[in-house]
């Protein structure tokens, strides 16, 4: 079936084919766990991503992807064993990105990543939360707050992509093994009228930095 388009002014033909059928699956217990890092809108599936590395690339070929986002295609390429060129102009797509192909080489190396990161940050001295946004302050309890800007200080410093990648996808969520006081994983917002304090104080207590982090490490690894 062709659709009619008109491309730079002249009307064009478009074959339109139906997507596979795999490509409508979930993919999040067959794919490498490095995807799961942290949350991304609108990433690309990677099952469609190795798919298409797959068709139209082959081994030692370089594939380049200007919108990296992340970091999905750069992944699947890699694991493929394509060569990489991958760039954005976000920063939080460059960590992400630089955290998937440049990930430790074990799970003993990624628990020291992430303990060297806390043990240089519990160095620092505690920051002021005055200078906080209050928007910002409104998300966490003030200890838990404490040790997320300590460690972020330590952690945006080349090198430590992984532990921040780690951490940055711990941030917010309503589970126990998240930060943040309980709300939306992707776009985050409190979710205070669905878990009132008053009803749910459990879910508005400290939560701890140091074992949350070190076990999203040890779960990416494991995988």
């Amino acid at each position: 079936m062709s659709t009619p388009v008109t491309i730079f002014g002249s009307q064009k033909n478009i074959l339109k084919v139906r997507a596979p059928r795999l490509w409508q699956q979930s993919c999040a217990y067959t794919e490498c766990s490095l995807h799961q890092l942290s949350p991304y809108i609108g990433k690309i599936k990677s099952s469609i991503a190795g798919e298409l590395v797959d068709r139209y690339s082959k081994k030692g070929d370089l594939v380049v992807d200007p919108f990296a986002g992340a970091g999905t295609i750069p992944l699947e390429a890699s694991i493929r064993g394509r060569r990489v060129f991958g760039a954005d102009i976000s920063p939080y797509a460059r960590i992400l990105s630089v955290a998937k192909l440049c990930p430790p080489a074990s799970l003993v190396a990624a628990l020291e990543a992430c303990e060297n990161v806390m043990e240089q940050a519990e160095s620092l001295p505690k920051p002021d939360l005055r200078s906080v946004p209050g928007w910002v302050r409104g998300f966490f309890h003030p200890k838990t707050l404490c040790e997320a800007l300590t460690f972020a200080e330590i952690a945006r410093q080349p090198g430590n992509e992984f532990p921040m990648a780690c951490f940055l996808g711990i941030l917010h969520h309503q589970r126990p093994g998240f930060l943040s006081y309980p709300s939306s994983h992707l776009v985050p917002y409190l979710r205070d009228k669905k878990y009132p304090r008053s009803v749910y104080p459990d879910m508005y207590a400290y939560r701890e930095l140091r074992t949350r982090l070190c076990a999203a490490g040890l779960w990416l690894r494991h995988r």
